[in-house]
């Protein structure tokens, strides 16, 4: 049985040795290139000392060199460490102190980070991709040694270490371990099933590494460069075109160009079978979108963070109309059924303060029942159990000995056990207060023609619905929408609203609040 997925990747290379793994740009590896090349590079790491246990900081583009690099350092047992060079310097400096790298490893642009961030010119030792730069050693994998010694791990092997903010802004590192990637790899193999003979293109680099595990063929757009919002659509779907690609996996805003682009220039993609988004909202306007353009898909939404992923998906091809009807009535944004894999309760909404412990039957008495609002909690094998350095408080607690998972989101579970979402949890408010969750206003407002993007906030206690639209239609629109939520106080139509950088989809409510407190004229109107 394996231990990890480079047992399973190599298990591959028995049956479909020289199918191709991957393909980026012009450029295309076999899973025995894919594996003559990672052994190269571990042969290489180990030839200069570099030993198990020890972290690497990885910065190197999504593309082929970079898995040969990562599949290379972890058959050595070294603990991958990934972090966006694009964060704030500060942020950079915050990550490196949670998860202290022995070894940088990157490409030249990446060595520039040394000038500008102390943290990372205190890392051990440096190896380049290139020659040349000066402090490092060349990563020259292709002229030494080609055969590693593949180093034991257990399933509590540190393989992956990435980052995230949550609400709070502070990096929390999170480490997935050999036997946690194996669990992810399982749980998703059954919520985004595939067929050995699929073409995928992918732009989820963690999921990547789950399609490799299954064989598939996996497409990496050239044009994509980490930035969803930046993405050329046009070479995209020519990509999709040449390399007959009928699975996809990529965040709303991903999507959302391509649909753009496909409906600019009358086009279709007929070839692709399914499509599975996640990493944001996905509202019924952008479903509608994509159906027109991929006409042969069976889309699907697929929810869950960092520390939970799957948690729920959703088919929304096959929705009922009195499910298009909630959401545009302000019920929220259907997620769908919980995975099997995952346990999923809903309790009284008290976010910011710590929760539990409970007994088990403290704690079946506190779930809320069908059609109650409240906090998602997970827990699950593919659930992260803590974060690195502790910063647990708030954001798990025990039943028993089960540790639970505090999703920082609001939601209900419908009769038929599928759930909504609300937005951020936001505590019960004071007494006499009513709270609004944002989600539900948000998607109300997308169900209008004209409306690129909608958010919702509260500033200084008046709640502000912020529209993203064109300035020619916003007369009409704003009555529109005042007619149909009449329970926003006041209405703003702004030229762009703040989105998260992964993933281009998810809105940063405190960035939009300081922008319209830096404007308050934007929303002087009442609705």
């Amino acid at each position: 049985m394996a231990t990890n997925l480079i047992q399973v990747l190599n298990a591959i290379l028995l049956t479909s040795p020289h199918k191709v793994a991957l393909i980026h740009g012009t450029e295309r590896i076999t899973y025995r290139e894919l594996e003559e090349r990672s052994c190269a590079v571990g042969a290489f790491f180990q030839a200069n000392g570099v030993q198990p246990g020890q972290r690497a900081l990885l910065l190197i583009p999504l593309g082929i060199e970079f898995y040969v690099f990562f599949l290379g350092l972890v058959r050595i047992g070294v603990a991958v460490v990934l972090i966006d060079p694009a964060v704030e310097s500060a942020q950079i400096q915050a990550c490196c102190q949670l998860a202290p790298p022995d070894l940088l490893v990157g490409s030249p642009k990446a060595h520039l980070l040394r000038l500008f961030n102390r943290a990372i010119r205190q890392i051990p030792r440096k190896f380049a991709t290139a020659r040349g730069l000066p402090g490092t050693t060349f990563v020259n994998y292709r002229g030494g040694q080609r055969v590693c010694q593949d180093e034991v791990t257990t399933p509590d092997t540190p393989a992956l270490i990435t980052f995230t903010s949550g609400s709070t802004g502070r990096p929390k590192g999170i480490c997935r371990t050999h036997g946690f990637l194996l669990q992810q790899h399982a749980v998703l193999c059954r919520t985004i099933p595939a067929q050995p003979d699929d073409v995928e293109m992918n732009t989820l680099p963690v999921f990547i590494l789950s399609s490799l595990a299954r064989g598939l063929t996996v497409v990496m757009p050239h044009s994509f460069r980490g930035r969803p919002t930046t993405v050329n659509a046009a070479a995209v779907i020519a990509e999709l075109q040449a390399h007959h690609v009928n699975r996809l996996l990529a965040a709303p805003a991903f999507c959302r160009h391509l649909a753009d682009e496909l409906a600019a220039t009358g086009q279709t993609l007929p070839t692709v079978e399914r499509l599975y988004t996640g990493g944001g909202p996905v509202f019924p306007a952008l479903f509608a979108q994509l159906q027109e353009r991929l006409p042969n898909a069976a889309i699907t939404a697929v929810y869950g963070s960092t520390e939970a992923e799957p948690i729920a998906h959703v088919n929304l091809s096959i929705l009922f109309p009195q499910d298009h009807q909630a959401m545009a009535r302000g019920h929220g944004l259907l997620a769908g059924r919980p995975i099997a894999a995952i346990d999923l309760a809903i309790l009284p909404d008290q976010a910011g303060s710590p929760m539990g412990p409970f007994t088990e039957e403290c704690f079946a008495m506190a779930r809320l029942p069908v059609n109650s609002v409240g906090e998602i909690v997970v827990s699950g094998a593919h659930v992260q159990k803590g974060y690195m350095g502790g910063d647990d408080g708030v954001t798990k607690f025990r039943v028993g000995e089960t540790i639970w998972h505090r999703t920082g989101d609001a939601g209900y579970l419908d009769s038929f056990g599928r759930l909504w979402l609300l937005g951020r949890s936001m505590g019960q408010g004071g007494e006499g207060t009513t709270v609004r969750y944002p989600f539900g206003i948000e998607a109300a407002a997308m169900s209008f023609a004209g409306v690129e993007r909608a958010a919702y906030v509260e500033v200084d206690g008046v709640g502000i619905l912020a529209v993203q639209a064109a300035r020619q239609q916003w007369p009409a629109l704003a009555q529109k929408l005042h007619r149909a939520l009449p329970a926003v106080t006041r209405i703003a139509r702004v030229a762009a609203i703040p989105v998260d950088a992964r993933h281009g989809s998810k809105v940063r409510y405190g960035a939009l609040r300081a922008q319209l407190l830096a404007a308050p004229k934007m929303y002087a109107t009442k609705m």
